[in-house]
């Protein structure tokens, strides 16, 4: 039997046993460690410089050595640490411990002083990941500190200030690339002080995000040697006709590396009953690029499959000029069956970056999604960049567009809708929205951003929600899809995010994985995600 026939099977058998994708049961999350009362241990330094009472730890040191204390219990997952330090004026320097491993052997210290820094530690070794100057804050006491853990991603703010966001800071620069070391999944956390001072107003919550799929990627990350799929395989849009989902993704073939995205990019399609077991169209790939001299006649990568107003579908694409090396525009193509064959309109492509530099899509066109509205008109939010942009802060920003008919399309004139998050934030280096949905009064987007900290790009995936498609407020605890830590998948990029509503809930099917194994997955975002937007935390 051949792997697509048994794949195809195989599908068929699990489509009609399952009606929605297996996802661990939705737990309860309740505080991690509400107050400071308990049995505390002090890992470095005199055990009787410490007071403990329910709420506070008091440190009463000499300025000889170090003085740390960590919690009585271990965290994991996705967290949120607070806690403020009251201390003598002549204390020199403070932190917050997390991810402390053992009786403090390792694990992360946040300290500030003339400026902050984030150290890694083992034992009596210290290596610095991080450091930003006093400048990005002002001296104060008392001093609150916040640490957001979400994935391997962290955000740091003092005193209400976002300060910095580290992602991925055990990736470490070696003369072969980058190497990941190890990434707590779990540990203690606690604070480091030099001289005498006191620590009050401690809370550690869990956040709760996106629940990941065990089964990812729910294809195979890419065909075998020589395929039209050989080097990769990332998700275009998902739509349901019926009883049947229909998946588009862009498979990458192996001819031309130096190519955006690297060779040739096809369309391919698969099917499923339950968004968990995809069967891939035998006839893949279904659509690819023009003739030679046509505007897409190199690299494609695919949106979504949209239905049009006469009952047919409609797929839509960017491509790549090697020539100016720029996305420069958007095509689609049209069928009478979410399968094809599709028909590419003669005039594309039907969506152009502007003719201004300045303008924010001046230079390129790509990433989008597309929705039909309840008027029937169709809203496309799209990627646009240019250097020209909002000097000093370039990146990829949101775009929107309308139409009534897939190919003459308007631009919003108040562009960008969707700008690049705070300087700090996850998402302050580049925003791309890929995944639109309408759920419950709202339009629901994924998008990919990053945040470029001097050595790589990690991407990762955030949500937001608008009435309008126009005013975006942000998910407080992006991302919501992030990277993993060690015992997780996603430890090199979470992205390509394309979001349906599957019987009242919301699913998001994405790109991620690990090096070499980076692989279309599903994760599901808990239904009280959603109805807790305003207040994602639970109390104390």
């Amino acid at each position: 039997m051949k792997r697509r026939d048994f794949v195809k099977e195989i599908g068929a058998i699990v489509g009609a046993i399952c009606v929605e994708p297996s996802f661990a049961p939705e737990k309860t999350f309740a505080s991690l460690q509400p107050a400071v009362h308990g049995s505390w241990e002090v890992v470095r330094g005199p055990r009787n410089a410490w007071t403990i009472t329910r709420t506070s730890l008091s440190c009463n040191g000499s300025g000889q050595g170090r003085y740390w204390i960590v919690s009585p219990h271990p965290v994991s997952g996705n967290w949120l640490l607070e806690a403020t330090f009251e201390n003598d004026p002549g204390n020199e320097r403070q932190g917050l411990l997390f991810g402390v491993q053992g009786k403090g052997d390792s694990g992360y210290l946040l300290e500030w002083s003339s400026g902050l820094t984030l150290w890694e530690f083992e034992n009596d070794s210290f290596t610095e990941v991080s450091h930003w100057s006093a400048s990005r804050r002002r001296a104060q006491s008392p001093t609150t500190v916040v640490v957001m853990k979400t994935g391997a991603t962290y955000a740091f703010k003092l005193n209400g200030t976002l300060i910095n966001t580290i992602c991925n800071p055990s990736w470490r620069r070696t003369d072969h690339g980058f190497i990941k070391g190890k990434e707590p999944d779990s540990g203690h956390y606690g604070f480091a002080l030099s001289r005498t001072g006191t620590i009050t107003e401690v809370r550690c919550r869990s956040i709760e995000l996106a629940v990941k799929c065990a089964c990812n990627p729910v294809l195979p990350p890419k065909g075998p040697p020589g395929s039209w799929d050989a080097m990769q395989a990332f998700p275009g849009g998902v739509l349901r006709v019926g009883d049947l989902f229909y998946l588009d993704y862009t498979g990458i073939d192996a001819s031309d590396p130096s190519q955006e995205g690297g060779g040739f990019g096809r369309l391919g399609l698969a099917t499923s009953h339950d968004l968990l077991a995809w069967a891939q169209d035998p006839n893949n790939p279904v659509l690819g690029p023009g003739p030679a001299g046509a505007w897409d006649s190199n690299h494609l990568q695919f949106g979504p499959i949209t239905r049009t107003a006469d009952g047919g579908y409609a797929v839509t694409y960017q491509a790549w000029d090697p020539m100016t090396k720029r996305w420069h525009g958007i095509g689609v193509a049209f069928a009478k069956t979410p399968l094809g064959p599709y028909l590419k309109y003669k005039d594309n492509p039907v969506l152009r970056p502007s003719a201004n530099p300045r303008e924010f899509d001046g230079e390129h066109i790509h990433l989008h999604t597309i929705i039909r509205k309840p008027d029937g008109s169709y809203a496309m939010l799209y990627t646009g960049f240019s250097s020209g942009y909002a000097a000093g802060r370039p990146g990829d920003r949101g775009g929107l567009a309308t139409s009534w008919d897939l190919i003459h399309w308007v631009k919003y004139r108040g562009n960008p809708v969707f700008d690049l998050g705070p300087s700090g934030e996850w998402d302050d280096g580049h925003v791309r929205p890929k995944g639109l949905v309408w759920m419950r009064g709202w339009y629901y987007m994924f998008h990919e951003g990053a945040h470029f900290d001097g050595k790589v790009w990690f991407d990762e995936v955030g949500m937001a929600r608008s009435k309008d498609l126009i005013h975006w407020q942000r998910f407080p605890h992006n991302p919501i899809i992030p990277l993993d830590t060690n015992s997780g998948r996603d430890t090199l990029v979470t992205e390509w995010p394309n979001a349906i509503v599957n019987r009242g809930k919301l699913h998001v099917i994405y790109w991620g994985g690990s090096p070499g194994n980076i692989g279309i997955s599903l994760a599901r975002i808990p239904t009280r995600v959603i109805d807790n937007w305003e207040k994602p935390v639970p109390s104390d």
